[in-house]
């Protein structure tokens, strides 16, 4: 549940509005896929190993959550006949999540290499 319901983080419902049986589309109190997104930021600083499983999908641990999270965000929560993005089902600005306090993980623990001389010498560009 979101405190305002016409601030950024409020889920709205816009598929009646699309077929013309609206002025506006529905304002919900229920949090958008954005702010969920934020708090599963929180949750994984906190235990990057974490499983959070939701209606779309299963996170198992951080790197899942950053590989699917966009996937969760570009589905669909229309119709097959007339599609509508999840993340378009809100009043967020923007698709941006700042997971950038969980990527330093992917450092440590060694699933990526940091850019260096070395390793960029031999691209081809």
């Amino acid at each position: 549940m979101v405190r305002d319901i016409d601030g950024p983080g409020a889920r709205r419902h816009s598929q009646m509005f699309r077929f013309g049986y609206g002025k506006r589309p529905r304002r919900s109190r229920y949090a958008c896929a954005h702010t969920y997104g934020f708090f599963f930021v929180a949750v994984f600083e906190r235990n990057p190993d974490a499983r959070v499983h939701t209606a779309k999908t299963d996170y198992r641990g951080y790197r899942e959550f950053l590989d699917k999270y966009l996937d969760v965000l570009d589905s669909n929560v229309g119709s097959i006949t007339h599609p509508l993005r999840n993340a378009d089902e809100c009043t967020c600005c923007s698709d941006y999540i700042p997971a950038d306090t969980i990527q330093p993980w992917t450092w440590e623990r060694g699933h990526m290499e940091m850019p260096s001389r070395e390793n960029t010498e031999t691209i081809n560009a």
